[in-house]
């Protein structure tokens, strides 16, 4: 077979270009095309209820100005959507009862605590506190070596207690951009109905969930971190600022949160480095948390506290 010329292979792509045109035009011929053509009073309800809308306006003033006597108009440029009804039936949509409420948008937050979270927070928080102990052997330091109550846990819980007010008054002073953020953290985990509910839930798991990480976190970083750069540094300022400055990295959901993080985390240290004892800044740590997890799900400070109180 002879080859074709490039003329007559282009003469060829031609034809199948447009063979879908021409299979259309056999396919669905104009007699044909009343049939998904809409009638002149189904045109009509369709061109009114468009320009209601401001929308639509345009397109509804463009449909009403094409004359449906152009077969070209009426073939080409018609809507699909625009077909006849068929017959004995009227033309309907759905309709919004004015009885009937809008649906209202789904909660952010679950109701209920979210207790796969809470697992993934507790074994988070206990997995960190473990690391310290490798990390801690390969300096030869032992996380728990300052962890000591020669006075017993009562005194210690006092005075435990006495040095969390300036951690907390720091924190109710920080303003509602952090209160907003940590309650709607907290109402992912604890649930927004739980709180009304079950308050007895809510702070059972804030304890628990204090309890892990004043633990976790504060092995970690003032019973190992903060001791292996103070003695890689041969400065015990300089270990504690590195370390707090790693604590706060680690909490910065915010910037203004990373800087509370940081002042709390340097606040924690110099409870360590003075008291020689990882019982006061885990203790100090475990109550700070209780009364923040608490305070931000009951009374919830700033605007969506206030909305959460007057509802």
């Amino acid at each position: 077979m002879a080859a074709r010329s490039p003329s007559s292979r282009s003469l060829l792509a031609a034809l199948l270009l447009f063979l879908p045109f021409v299979a259309h035009g056999f396919v669905f011929p104009q007699t044909r095309m009343s049939n998904i053509l809409p009638s002149s009073r189904v045109q009509s309800t369709l061109i009114a209820s468009l320009s209601t809308s401001s929308s639509s306006s345009s397109f509804a003033s463009s449909t009403s100005r094409a004359s449906p006597s152009s077969p070209f108009l009426r073939r080409r440029w018609r809507p699909l959507f625009q077909q006849q009804p068929p017959a004995g039936e009227e033309l309907s949509g759905p309709t919004l009862s004015k009885d009937m409420s809008p649906i209202p948008p789904p909660s952010s937050s679950p109701l209920s605590p979210n207790y796969k979270t809470i697992a993934a927070l507790l074994g988070g928080e206990l997995l960190l506190g473990l690391l310290a102990f490798p990390v801690g052997h390969f300096f030869k330091i032992n996380p728990l070596a300052t962890a000591k109550a020669p006075m017993g846990f009562g005194p210690l819980l006092a005075v435990s207690a006495l040095l969390t007010l300036p951690a907390l008054l720091l924190h109710f002073a920080s303003g509602r951009e952090i209160e907003d953020m940590l309650r709607e953290s907290l109402e992912g985990i604890f649930g927004s109905e739980t709180a009304k509910k079950q308050p007895l839930v809510v702070i059972a798991i804030s304890v628990l969930l204090s309890l892990s990480a004043g633990m976790g976190e504060e092995v970690a970083f003032r019973g190992a971190l903060q001791p292996i750069l103070s003695q890689v540094t041969n400065n015990p300022w300089m270990g504690l600022g590195i370390s707090s400055f790693i604590f706060a990295a680690l909490h910065a959901a915010t910037p203004r949160y990373f800087l509370l993080a940081l002042v709390l985390s340097v606040y924690l240290g110099s409870l360590q480095i003075r008291y020689a004892n990882l019982w006061v800044p885990v203790m100090v740590h475990t109550l700070f948390d209780v009364v923040g997890f608490v305070q931000n799900h009951f009374w919830g400070g700033g605007k969506r506290g206030k909305e959460a109180n007057t509802a």
